[in-house]
Parts: C-alpha cells; sequence; structure tokens
C-alpha cells in the first residue's frame, strides 16, 4: 500500500566536502552481510522505498560560464546554444583551438566536457596507472568542488589503491601479418598490445536513511571521468593543465534535486526474479536453462538530454544469462520496477496477438489504462515512433480506429507491426504495451505515376540516391508479446533517423520476426547479405542480443543465431552491433573470426561486455556528425571519427565497455580516421587487400 508521508527536499547541489560522506560510507558499510543470492543493497532493504520528483537546476550562461571554466583549458566566454538528439537544448562552450566542447543540459543540468581527442586509439596518450587516475580524479573534484552530495567516498587523503573507484581500462592491440590479405594463418601473425586510456567512475548513491544507501544508475546516474595519461610531469594538456591527461569528464547527475512523491511497497525479491526468469524464456527461444542473476536495486536515471520527471527504484538485473544448444548467452542489462503502485497498469485487451488487419481499411484496438495517478494522457504508437492518435482519460479505456496501419512485407509475405498503447498519468509516470500484428494479404497492382510531361504519362521513374545507404534491425520481441528489449526499438530507430537527416538513403527498416540471420550471412554460404540484407549497404545496425562473436534473432531464418565466421562483406563499410560482447577483445582468438568479414567492410564495432538495454542508436548517430551550431554553423574540425564517436557515447551514457575492429589496408587507407559522411559526399576508398588488423576494447582489470 501507499504511504503518503513526505520526505523533505533532498538538495543535490555541490557541496563542499565535510565528514558527513564519510560517515555515511561507513554506515553502509558496517551494515549486516547481505544472505545468500542477495546483494549488500537487497539484503537491507526496508519493506518500502520512496519514489521521488527528479527536479533540474536553473541552467542558463552564467551557470555554462561558471562550470565550464572550472576546466582550465576550456578558455571560451561566450555561450552557445544547440539542440541536442532529444530536441532539448544544451547550453554549449566550445574553443577550435584546444579542440573543447563543454556542455551543460537544459533539462538536467547535468554537463560533459571532453578534448576532441578523448576517445581515439591512442594517438594522444601517455604514461598510464591505475591507481594514480583514482588519486588526479579525487583530487580533481575536489579542488573544483565538483563532488556531488550523492559521491559514497570524497577522502582523496587516503592511499590512491585504497579510493573504491571501479577503473575502466582502454586497450589497442595491432596484428601485422605476414601476408596482406585476408584469412593467411594468424598464428604466424605479430601481435602488439598497449594501454591507450583509464576510465575512472565514482560510485553514487542516495541515501535513503541511516544504513539504507541505494545507488545510481543508468545513462544518467554515474560521475565518469577519463585520462588518456597520468604522468603529470610530460603527459598531454587536455581539459586542464593542472591534471595532464585529463580528457574527458561526464557528470549527468550534477546539480539535481529530489522531491518525494511519498513511499511505496517494494516488489519482493521472489518477484522480481520469477518476472526476470519469465522474460528471458520468452527472449532466449529454446533455451533450456535461464538464470536472473542476482539483481539489484537501483534508483535509474536518464541521460542527461532527457527530461526525466521521476526517479523510482527498479530491479536491475546486469548478468542475467541463457544457455540455448549448450552456449551461454548474455542479456542485454534490463531493469523492471522496484515499487508496485506508482505507474500506470497499461494493457492492449484487444485484438490479440498475432491478429490480421487490411492496410487501408478502418482497425479497432481497444486497451486499459489503471492505476497511477490518473488521468491519463495517452498516445497509440507504431513501433518505429510513429503516432496514430493521442487523447486523454480518466481511464479505464481507451480504442483506437485506425485505418493508417501499413502494409508491410518481407520477401513477398505479410510481416508484423507493432502497436503499442502509451499511457503518463498525472505524476509524469509513463508504461506501455504492445501488440503485434499481422498484414493481411493485398492485391498487388501498378500504379499510375504522375511525371512532368503529362498526368498519367507512362515510362520508367528513376530517383538518384544518395551514394551513401543504410539499414537498421532490432528484436524487441523474442518470442511472446511482453515488451522483451524495450531500448531497442527506440535504440534502432534512432539510429536511423539521424542518418536519415543526414542525408543518407534507408534500405532496409526490419523488426522483431523480419530481422533474419540469414540476412547477415554471406551469400556463397547460403545467406542473402548480398540479395536482401546488409551488404547492400554501406552501414548496418543491429540492436539485440549477443554473445561473444554472435548475434542473435527471434525466428529461425535460417537460424536463431548468426555467427562471425558467416560474414563476408564487400559492400558494407561500417557495422555496429548494440549488444552485449558481440565484439570481445583480448585475445587474438576471440575477435580472429572476425576477419573474413574484411573483404571491403572498414570497421565493426560493438561492446566487449554486457550492454544496457537503452536507445543506444540515436546519441551514437548524432555525435558522429558534424556538430552544429547556430548562428556559427558547422565546426567540421571538431567532428569525431565513427570510432570515437562510438566510444564517446558508451562513456556519456554509462552503456558499457565499447571495443571495435578493423582493418588497415596495402594501398594505406586507415578506417580509425574515417568521419562519418554526408549522404551525398564522395565515396570512400576501401581498406582491401588487409594489411594489418587492429582491435580496441575497454574492459575491466582482468577481464
Amino acid at each position: 500500500m501507499r504511504n503518503q508521508r513526505t520526505h523533505p527536499v533532498i538538495r543535490v547541489a555541490l557541496l563542499s566536502l565535510g565528514g558527513l560522506l564519510v560517515t555515511m560510507l561507513a554506515l553502509w558499510l558496517a551494515a549486516a552481510p547481505p544472505a545468500a543470492g542477495q546483494s549488500p543493497e537487497t539484503a537491507a532493504l526496508p519493506s518500502q522505498l520512496p519514489v521521488y520528483k527528479l527536479l533540474a537546476p536553473a541552467v542558463n550562461n552564467d551557470s555554462a560560464l561558471r562550470i565550464g571554466n572550472l576546466f582550465n583549458q576550456v578558455g571560451a566566454q561566450e555561450v552557445v546554444t544547440r539542440p541536442t538528439h532529444r530536441g532539448t537544448e544544451s547550453l554549449a562552450l566550445v574553443n577550435t583551438n584546444t579542440e573543447i566542447i563543454f556542455e551543460q543540459f537544459r533539462a538536467s543540468g547535468g554537463f560533459r566536457a571532453f578534448h576532441i581527442q578523448a576517445f581515439g586509439d591512442g594517438s594522444v596518450r601517455g604514461a598510464l596507472d591505475a591507481d594514480a587516475a583514482k588519486a588526479l580524479a579525487c583530487n580533481f573534484l575536489q579542488s573544483r568542488q565538483l563532488f556531488p552530495a550523492e559521491a559514497t567516498f570524497t577522502d582523496c587523503a587516503v592511499d590512491a589503491a585504497a579510493l573504491p573507484y571501479p577503473t575502466i581500462i582502454g586497450q589497442r592491440t595491432v596484428l601485422t601479418q605476414s601476408l596482406g590479405s585476408p584469412g593467411v594463418n594468424v598464428s604466424a601473425a605479430i601481435s602488439t598490445t598497449e594501454q591507450i586510456g583509464i576510465i575512472v567512475q565514482v560510485p553514487l548513491a542516495l541515501a535513503i536513511n541511516r544504513t539504507t544507501f541505494i545507488r545510481l544508475a543508468g545513462p544518467g546516474g554515474h560521475l565518469s571521468l577519463l585520462f588518456v595519461s597520468t604522468d603529470q610531469q610530460n603527459g598531454p594538456v587536455l581539459l586542464d593543465s593542472n591534471y595532464r591527461g585529463l580528457a574527458a569528464v561526464a557528470e549527468p547527475w550534477f546539480g539535481r534535486s529530489l522531491q518525494s512523491r511519498g513511499d511505496y511497497d517494494i516488489v519482493p525479491l521472489s518477484q522480481a526474479m520469477a518476472a526476470a526468469a519469465q522474460r528471458l524464456r520468452q527472449e532466449f527461444v529454446g533455451a533450456s536453462s535461464v538464470d536472473p542473476g542476482t539483481p539489484e536495486v537501483v534508483y535509474w536515471a536518464d541521460e542527461a538530454e532527457a527530461e526525466q520527471e521521476n526517479l523510482m527504484p527498479m530491479w536491475l538485473f546486469e548478468n542475467a544469462t541463457a544457455t540455448v544448444d549448450g552456449e551461454t548467452f548474455t542479456a542485454r542489462a534490463f531493469t523492471l520496477p522496484g515499487v508496485e503502485d506508482f505507474l500506470p497498469d497499461v494493457q492492449i485487451t484487444s485484438p490479440a496477438d498475432g491478429s490480421q488487419y487490411w492496410a487501408g481499411r478502418p482497425f479497432t484496438l481497444t486497451g486499459q489504462i489503471q492505476g497511477g495517478s490518473g488521468p491519463y494522457a495517452y498516445r497509440w504508437l507504431q513501433d518505429d515512433g510513429t503516432v496514430l492518435a493521442s487523447d486523454s482519460s480518466s481511464g479505464p479505456e481507451a480504442q483506437l480506429v485506425t485505418s493508417a496501419l501499413p502494409f508491410v512485407t518481407r520477401e513477398g509475405a505479410p510481416a508484423e507491426v507493432v502497436v503499442r498503447l502509451e499511457a503518463t498519468d498525472e505524476n509524469g509516470a509513463t508504461a506501455s504495451d504492445g501488440v503485434r500484428l499481422l498484414a493481411g494479404p493485398r492485391q498487388v497492382f501498378l500504379p499510375t505515376i504522375a511525371r512532368a510531361g503529362g498526368v498519367g504519362a507512362s515510362g520508367d521513374v528513376s530517383v538518384a540516391a544518395p551514394p551513401y545507404r543504410m539499414g537498421v534491425e532490432w528484436v524487441q520481441f523474442y518470442n511472446d508479446v511482453a515488451s522483451d528489449l524495450p531500448g531497442t526499438s527506440p535504440d534502432a530507430n534512432g539510429f536511423y533517423n539521424q542518418l536519415q537527416s543526414y542525408g543518407w538513403s534507408g534500405v532496409f527498416k526490419w523488426s522483431n520476426n523480419g530481422a533474419w540471420e540469414k540476412d547477415w550471412r554471406d551469400c556463397s554460404l547460403g545467406g542473402a547479405d548480398c540479395t536482401y540484407g546488409v551488404d547492400r549497404a554501406d552501414y548496418a545496425y543491429f540492436a539485440g542480443h549477443g554473445s561473444p562473436r554472435r548475434i542473435l534473432f527471434g525466428v529461425e531464418k535460417d537460424a536463431y543465431r548468426f555467427q562471425a565466421a558467416n560474414a563476408r562483406y564487400q559492400n558494407l563499410r561500417w557495422v555496429s552491433f548494440s549488444s552485449c560482447n558481440t565484439i570481445r577483445g583480448g585475445s587474438t582468438s576471440e575477435v580472429s573470426p572476425w576477419f573474413n568479414a574484411f573483404q571491403g567492410v572498414h570497421m565493426l564495432l560493438g561492446f566487449h561486455s554486457v550492454m544496457a538495454d537503452i536507445a543506444f542508436g540515436g546519441p551514437v548517430a548524432y555525435n558522429m556528425k558534424v556538430p552544429w551550431f547556430p548562428f556559427i554553423g558547422e565546426l567540421p574540425s571538431l567532428q569525431m571519427t565513427i570510432p570515437q564517436a562510438w566510444v564517446k557515447t558508451a562513456f556519456d551514457m554509462n552503456a558499457g565497455r565499447p571495443s571495435y575492429l578493423y582493418a588497415v589496408g596495402t594501398n594505406g587507407v586507415n578506417p580509425a580516421n574515417n568521419k562519418l559522411p554526408k549522404g551525398s559526399a564522395g565515396n570512400l576508398l576501401r581498406p582491401f587487400p588487409v594489411a594489418s588488423y587492429h582491435w580496441v576494447w575497454w574492459s575491466l582489470p582482468g577481464d
């Protein structure tokens, strides 16, 4: 039951250091040890937890100048604004001479500062030491008064090794082959590996009471600093001359404040585990076993660009796995509601999943909205975000009658369309439900084509398509109607929309049961990549489940799993896998199954770790584009390379540990320097035949 007891407003502004935070940490660490199968947080959970209204501080020119110039190499006195990938606004300080951008986001108050070379493959670097990086991070935040109240440890006087800050190590391997072509004997090649950077993450947590601290998580619940050197004598000066090697800082939680909306009953651990196991069984078709792992209750914060209204406890599953045909897959890290009765309950009651509709004819969908705090604003949407209708209601029924559902086919057969009902209550709490529909048969006809020269004139129509083409595939519903991976649809569609706005043309957009393994397999191996698959595009993007050297599909066409050894890409230039572990660095044996893919392809990008189930595609494509500011225009000198943008977005969003693999050609073409071209730009040379393979990956120590 909901308890209306009100908490005082918790300020999340800048705090000077003091003993309170250390005391809080001591109380946290002194808590009773967890029971078997529980995290420290779940062991000490009370029966109820508060849900908060999330408030942003005032963001204006003064705040941006004050914070931005805490980095003494920013050196800018004029604030410029620009729209983010979400359409909200950022206030930026830009220095083209020092190649630095600082941005504070009006939606949240959070900020980021980075040097354009922060996220490269080691061309700018120096000596690196993890303990030194932790000490530098602590002292920088302390000296600049950038520790938020939620930092769990702020005593920079302790030995650096004792600082409880996780570190993520960036490494680069170069494999030079004895022969300059793909498929040579890897064992005869020469391999060299070196460190290129260290990310330090300062844990953040909310103090619920004297003994209960709940970790902040998500794209907006972290504080991260990236160093390309810790050598304070000879390291490069990037963001700040007093902290050599400091190349990027992301603090999306900066300046926020919280106001309680009341306490709510916690979803029991057993109930959350059962729901997670059901979800895993739905996602991993034919799994012989599933394991939700050990979940943790967190407060999940969205990215700094987002206008997030509520902060609620969530059960976070970061190490859930499933075994399929003897192979273990790791699920994208997902969340389930951590408290009961706060979110509205949204259900599409009719038609049933898998029902048939006819394009152009009226079709009725009915939903039910209840719970939460009515009245509700609701929308009916297609899976790509197209709004079919919107209205408000006191509940419980919401109905849609539409003739706008598209006729979608896949190789001549009707394909599915997903329609969602999304409802937001008066507290700003949002929930949704989805239903999969199949297009009914449709008579094929040749339309009359109107063209210059006469109405209804006959003749061929040719369209001058831009030279650069892209396509996306995503799997959200792996088996059942449950929202298996809610992040994958906005993930893939965000990428598609950003590139389309950059002048690229789309050649495929397949989802759920329309996304097939054979799309990625080479035609010479019985696949379809060259006919209606991915090798028709210049850039292909996948969002869904993965495992080392594999991605997973929800339908068996011709298999559920695509394997790296079946890739032979000649027309593709770049491929991004928004999935767990698909491009793992480390040993040569982990990446070498991908080598045969390099028949002209430039680069494969992915993750060396579990990836969060977030909408990654829109931000990463936005970061790849030439930066643009009103009244200034484009700044080509500050455009990041494709791999730099990939690493930066993972860093900004706390998405996982990024990785990428590329080939350098005997012709000297090095894809590490590739920047995303506009759709009408000239074609880039291909790195073929292959002279050497290179891969970069970020990992925890020992991973």
